[in-house]
């Protein structure tokens, strides 16, 4: 009889410090953030094998899915953070959390998302009814794909380890070296040195909601990228856990599907199966495309070719007082 796996919180820790190719100016000695990972290497090398799996699986025909975990994510397995940290050290996203969660009341039992794409919302009783398909998911996605997960030393993140690690475990979620990548893998591949070869030539399938604004923007981003055609099935903007996609109006072969579906991500990547092609969970990614300046909203968006330390909003690495620090900085010159 085998031995028995150790928990994944004592296998999975900090080792790699994040640092992407075409990033270098992201990266910041004083500040460095450590990824969680199964053994120590270099973080260009973690992330060019995720590249070179997705590049591998463009155009064999088979089904290859990346999901997105991150802090939304975090939210649907394990509830709000806000009860594992002391007031005073939440970060203003934390707040605008918190806040909408008061205003919200007890008539939802997971919300998620940002202003910038939407909100999704799900009732407790729809909650209790996804969690078992939601595991289901993402055990699939894990033997067939990449969950590209947002685990490293930052504030938010901090909040939900090692809960989500344990959750893993509860649910017998296979996590291990061979399909496990770091979040933002998936933000330095759409926006780094490998954006071309990505998106050049590709019949590419976006599933996301969509108005017509937006439909527009998002073509019209990849057919400047490259891309050799486009389609796209909409998807509900507040329960795409509960959606059945239409399938019938993909008119044509795809070899790349990016889907914005934040939660209901996992959801939408089985169901694409039958399309035997690379289906990436890109989020964010797709609002870059529309509107190239929201790129500073996020690390790992702004290459150092358009780097701008002066636009830069996020404050991932150290929180607020690496922001403060920038600001009196600046004022001082």
């Amino acid at each position: 009889m085998s031995a028995p796996t150790a928990p994944l919180r004592d296998r999975l820790r900090p080792r790699i410090e994040l640092t992407f190719p075409g990033f270098a100016r992201h990266d910041d000695p004083d500040w460095p953030v450590r990824a969680y990972a199964f053994e120590p290497g270099h973080c260009h090398d973690w992330y060019r094998s995720f590249a070179a799996r997705v590049f591998d699986a463009i155009g064999t025909g088979r089904h290859f899915p990346v999901y997105r975990i991150s802090d939304g994510e975090f939210r649907f397995m394990v509830g709000p953070p806000t009860a594992r940290r002391p007031w005073w050290t939440w970060s203003p996203r934390l707040i605008a959390m918190r806040s909408a969660e008061i205003a919200h009341g007890a008539r939802h039992a997971h919300r998620s998302g940002a202003p910038l794409y939407g909100y999704e919302f799900y009732t407790p009783d729809e909650w209790r009814s996804l969690v078992p398909r939601y595991v289901a998911d993402l055990r699939k996605i894990a033997e067939e794909g990449i969950l590209a997960v947002v685990l490293h030393e930052t504030g938010l993140v901090h909040a939900y380890v090692p809960e989500v690690l344990d959750w893993f475990d509860a649910n017998a979620v296979p996590i291990h070296a061979d399909n496990y990548h770091h979040m933002y893998s998936v933000y330095a591949l759409f926006h780094g040195p490998d954006r071309g070869r990505f998106l050049r030539g590709r019949r590419v399938l976006v599933v996301t909601s969509l108005t017509d604004r937006k439909r527009s923007a998002i073509e019209r981003g990849l057919l400047d990228a490259g891309a050799e055609t486009t389609q796209f099935v909409e998807i509900s903007s507040e329960k795409s856990l509960l959606d059945r996609l239409d399938l019938s109006h993909v008119r044509q072969s795809v070899d790349l599907i990016l889907i914005g579906a934040g939660v209901g991500s996992a959801n939408c990547l089985d169901q694409l199966r039958p399309l035997g092609a690379v289906a990436i969970d890109v989020g964010f990614c797709l609002s870059t495309l529309g509107d190239p300046d929201v790129r500073f909203q996020r690390p790992y968006c702004v290459p150092d070719e358009d780097f701008d330390p002066e636009r830069m909003q996020f404050e991932w690495k150290a929180g607020p007082v690496r922001l403060v620090r920038a600001r009196l900085q600046r004022l001082s010159r």
